[in-house]
């Protein structure tokens, strides 16, 4: 069966119950075309309505383009392009809907969805296979996605829940409460705001992004932000090309490794960790093995190192609370600058050139460098470089060496258990 008759006042279309596919085109006639090859119960127009029921097999419609489609309870799948605004809800199916004027509401599909060039809101609700969203300026999806999620070009979205792997590319402002798979940003995000992501997660921003992450189950990358605030990352914890960013972390359960940062604020990091380049303050709590810090401008304060600790231009003072095994620390040492720290092996420092320094320093085993006085095992050196204005105390556990091409103005030290850590400062 096939009707066509002038669409007249009708600038709704509302359809219900469908025992096959719906597919309705928009198109610049100002007639309505209907074809089936079964039997529709009821075509009835009512206002600026026009309603379709009961229809036992497949339906095709073509309208005008500024026409507004409803369909509840279709059976088999459904397309619709080129209207004005849709309302779906109960698809048994899969739906492609796309160059849609107005908003699009979407509620109920049992099968896969793909939504492409809305112009208007977009609101989705409980999608029970994969969905992908394109084109879109305004996305809220409601309720859960059970499949995989991928959304593009799109300007803000916000997501409750997706059961698989979401993918951003070229999202501008998005907020996701839960992930239960791996979430891929990738090219250009603006705003990330996730909540709990189960899996891995990989992130590229634009330069300029902000991300705000509750926690990542796996591996967590993050390429091109300004800013970043995370919570717990159960494995790696990689950063990239952020070097104007500043970032919060609260726990790393393996390695962490950060290259270019203006300032950085970590908690705890179960394995090594490895930071490069800030040109600000860091804050560390506790490594639990191998610390690489490399070129901090500012100062650089440390709870816990269990093994080694690799400290090289750090620009201001510096605190560690122990070092498991070996430090080498390479500073500044500007004056009024402080340096303290335990270390539980050796301790090899390097002086820079015309150093204003005073050191003391308790220690275990000896003490090596030019011209100081340490002739027994088991001391405490107090040692004066320049004007003494920078301050290094150190509590080392066997030998001191200390790297300098200059020779104190003073070099004192005496044996046994003379002087007292607790009152170093």
């Amino acid at each position: 069966m096939q009707q066509t008759f002038p669409a007249g006042t009708a600038q709704r279309i509302v359809i219900f119950d469908v025992n096959g596919d719906l597919i309705v085109h928009g198109w610049d006639q100002q007639t309505l075309q209907v074809t089936t090859d079964g039997h529709i119960d009821q075509l009835q127009p009512e206002g600026d309505a026009l309603t379709i029921r009961s229809c036992d097999s497949s339906l095709e419609l073509n309208v005008p383009v500024e026409t507004v489609i409803g369909a509840r309870n279709i059976d088999g799948g459904v397309v619709i392009e080129n209207v004005r605004q849709v309302e779906i809800d109960v698809i048994g199916g899969d739906v492609s809907i796309k160059t849609i004027s107005g908003d699009v509401t979407v509620a109920k599909i049992a099968g896969d969805a793909a939504l492409t060039a809305i112009s208007g809101d977009l609101e989705l609700t409980d999608i029970d296979g994969d969905l992908t969203v394109r084109q879109v300026s305004s996305a809220h999806l409601r309720g859960r996605v059970s499949g995989d999620a991928s959304l593009m070009e799109v300007e803000r979205a916000d997501i409750e829940g997706v059961d698989g792997d979401l993918v951003l590319i070229d999202t501008d402002e998005v907020e996701v409460k839960r992930v239960a798979g791996d979430l891929y940003g990738k090219s250009d995000i603006g705003t990330l705001r996730a909540g709990v992501v189960g899996g891995d997660c990989q992130l590229q921003g634009n330069g300029n992004a902000e991300i705000v992450l509750g926690s990542a189950g796996g591996d967590l990358a993050i390429n091109g932000a300004s800013r970043f605030e995370v919570g717990n990352v159960g494995g790696d914890f990689h950063v990239r090309e952020s070097s104007g960013a500043d970032g919060k972390i609260k726990n790393v359960g393996s390695d962490l490794k950060i290259i270019g940062a203006t300032r950085l604020e970590i908690g705890n990091v179960g394995s090594d960790c490895e930071l490069r380049d800030v040109q600000g303050d860091v804050s560390l709590g506790h490594v639990g093995s191998d610390a690489n810090v490399l070129g901090i401008a500012g100062n650089l304060r440390v709870g816990n190192i269990g093994s080694d600790a690799h400290l090289r231009g750090i620009g201001g003072s510096v605190s560690v609370g122990n070092v498991g095994s070996d430090l080498h620390l390479q500073a500044a040492f500007p004056p009024n600058s402080e340096v303290r720290g335990s270390v539980g092996s050796d301790a090899y420092v390097v002086l820079p050139e015309n150093a204003n320094i005073t050191i003391r320093a308790q220690v275990g085993g000896d003490v090596k460098g030019h011209s100081i006085v340490s002739n027994f095992a088991g001391n405490f050196v107090n040692l004066v470089y320049g004007d003494g204005s920078a301050q290094l105390e150190l509590n080392v556990g066997s030998d001191l060496n200390l790297q300098s091409n200059e020779s104190p103005r003073s070099s004192s030290s005496t044996g046994g258990n003379t002087g007292n850590w607790n009152n170093f400062g």
